[in-house]
């Protein structure tokens, strides 16, 4: 495959992006396609990609569909289809194949992933929920005359709503009470949420759908306590066949009212019992649109074609081709802009070519741009548009060390993080967060959460507390009790009772709860 199929030899190349991929409604077998494109060189024929959301339990799954023509002459291809993650790195599974689509076999072999690689645990309102695909096809004789690609988008809509729910007069709560959620634009009711007792006392929920065109909805609830500690916590997953269906689910937790009466000072205060609600909503409509790149054009731009070749061992070269939300907007998220852009911002970082603006530790000076700090970082562009906190021309940065600083600026400037330590990923943390470079952010958090041990959760349970990552505390606080006898008797956890009472106590009280 890699001789006949391999990186110098041109192909056409499709990437879809799916955004609000983790919200697709389908599941089991059922799939949603992607924009059809035309392959001219191969017979004028049409193809798409399939995406199986929910293919099992934990997995989703694609393949390549070739549509049906009138010609119904068999087509032989090479191809591969690739996932590209959500910070932009190519995944380590492939599928490749040399596979002969005709009327009685119009699809390719189905390619599995673990749903919790593609679509990792974050922020069920995070703002870059985008699923990439990239499917390159050649020519089993012959090649083509030019590289071409095909960029196709397509929105899931989705509706979002964060919100507090107050259940006053707690005490005498009987027989229920709703939530009513709306739409944004229209004010009509979307669905209800009804939270009622069962006889032993336990709470429930109902949702009712009123919108016909809701398939699908996530929630996240949690009860707090009067210091706004997680007292119990729901996440659930509805999917809806039929208008005004009803579906029920129970609050995760071993609290009834008659416990949350107990301790009604610290539960409920003013009698009031409060819930920190999030939930989406998924739509059956979505929106698609679709654009053709040759190479010609690309070349008329003066452009090149980086995702036209790969490494030598042929795995599609897009690892380094990422920037964020802000440049992403700029280069109209296009893959193929990408590696020439970077490459440009790499040779004025290196040279400090038309800086204008520096940066200052303690111990050294960076040169850098003001418009493409703003363009990465919200912060800066708040800093740089009110001239509050510059110095003739000179930002002070005292509270980051200078490895911190050039971590900052390589990943602003490339998109690039070296590899990481635990000491380098909860510096990188921190200047992520203060200057609100969210993606990075997620990459450090994401590293501390999977190298989590017994002689750094107290520290990891710090860091998230003070910036108030409340998904990276809940995972730290879960791994301190799974470890307790051990965590509980070390001279960190004595040095954490020292300085954050509150915070160690929230966290052995968690382990009542379970």
């Amino acid at each position: 495959m890699a001789n006949k199929a391999g990186n110098q030899r041109k192909c056409f190349t499709f990437f879809w992006k799916l955004k609000n991929a983790r919200y697709c409604w389908q599941k089991d077998e059922q799939y949603i396609q992607s924009p059809i494109f035309v392959v001219d060189q191969i017979m004028k024929s049409k193809w798409a990609l399939l995406l199986y959301p929910r293919y099992g339990k934990d997995n989703i799954g694609f393949q390549l569909h070739k549509l049906p023509d009138s010609k119904e002459t068999p087509v032989e291809i090479y191809y591969e289809i690739a996932l590209i993650s959500l910070n932009g790195t190519i995944s380590n599974s492939i599928n490749r194949e040399k596979r002969i689509f005709d009327d009685k076999s119009t699809r390719g072999s189905l390619w599995r992933v673990k749903r919790e690689n593609a679509l990792p645990v974050r922020s069920a309102f995070h703002q870059r929920d985008i699923l990439t695909y990239c499917c390159r096809i050649w020519k089993t004789v012959g090649e083509f005359s030019e590289n071409v690609q095909c960029i196709a988008r397509t929105r899931v809509e989705v509706e979002k709503r964060l919100f507090t729910w107050n259940i006053a007069k707690f005490s005498v709560f009987q027989s229920g009470q709703s939530y009513v959620i709306k739409s944004l634009k229209s004010n009509k009711k979307r669905m209800s949420v009804r939270l009622f007792l069962t006889p032993d006392e336990k709470l429930h929920f109902r949702t009712t759908v009123y919108d016909k065109r809701i398939k699908y909805s996530g929630f996240h609830f949690c009860a707090v306590d009067i210091f706004k500690n997680t007292i119990a916590d729901l996440r659930d997953e509805i999917w809806y066949d039929a208008l005004n269906e009803s579906k029920s689910f129970e609050l995760k937790m071993l609290l009834t009212k008659k416990k949350l009466m107990e301790m009604k000072n610290i539960y409920l205060p003013n009698d009031v019992l409060s819930f920190k609600c999030k939930c989406v909503m998924t739509f059956e409509t979505i929106s698609d649109e679709t654009e053709g790149i040759t190479c010609d054009y690309i070349a008329f731009e003066n452009y090149e074609l980086d995702n036209c070749s790969s490494n030598d061992e042929d795995i599609l070269s897009v690892s380094k081709n990422v920037l964020n939300e802000s440049f992403e907007l700029l280069l109209k998220e296009e893959p193929l802009y990408k590696s020439i852009m970077i490459d440009n911002l790499q040779s004025l970082i290196s040279n400090g070519s038309l800086s204008d603006i520096k940066l200052k530790t303690r111990t050294r000076t960076y040169s850098a741009h003001m418009f493409i700090l703003s363009a990465r970082s919200p912060v800066f562009k708040a800093m740089f548009s009110s001239k509050v906190e510059t110095n003739n021309g000179c930002v002070d940065i005292e509270d980051l060390d200078d490895d911190t600083v050039t971590g900052l600026l390589r990943y602003i400037y490339k998109s690039e993080v070296k590899e990481l330590d635990w000491d380098t990923a909860s510096k990188l943390y921190v200047g992520a967060d203060k200057y609100q470079i969210l993606a990075l952010k997620d990459i450090c958090s994401s590293y501390l959460k999977a190298n989590l041990s017994v002689t750094n959760a107290c520290g990891a349970l710090l860091l998230a507390d003070m910036h108030q990552n409340d998904e990276l505390k809940g995972i730290v606080q879960s791994f301190i009790l799974k470890n307790s006898k051990i965590i509980m008797s070390s001279e960190h956890w004595e040095k954490l009772m020292k300085t954050k009472v509150q915070l160690a106590a929230e966290t052995m009280h968690l382990s009542f709860k379970n």
